[in-house]
């Protein structure tokens, strides 16, 4: 029985979630003997919803991840930007120096 009480807030408890209502779904649809009852099911449902639409701790950290990641790439672009500036234009690619690097004898 789920307890519609419990939260999903870890990555394995939402995978095993979304496991037991993908079971529940196919044996209903087939012979209709599911370990679930309509309303477990429904409020398993609703968590899985929930935990997935940022109700969970899982899109908490991809949503913090992807902050991250944008901030590192604008700084990058920022720090391109102003050392082209200071070269005067002559900021060298990292692909053209590997392939010098790995072409010499």
């Amino acid at each position: 029985m789920f307890d519609s009480a419990a939260t999903l807030a870890s990555p394995s408890a939402y995978a095993d979630a979304v496991a037991t209502a993908v079971q529940a779904a196919a044996v209903y649809y087939t012979d209709g003997a599911t370990p679930l009852g309509d309303d477990d099911y429904d409020a398993l449902v609703r968590a899985i919803i929930h935990a997935a639409d940022g109700g969970g701790p899982c899109r908490r950290r991809l949503d913090a991840a992807a902050t991250v990641i944008a901030a590192l790439h604008h700084d990058n672009e920022a720090l391109r930007e102003h050392l082209d500036a200071r070269a005067g234009g002559n900021v060298r690619s990292l692909s053209a120096r590997r392939g010098e690097i790995h072409d010499s004898p």
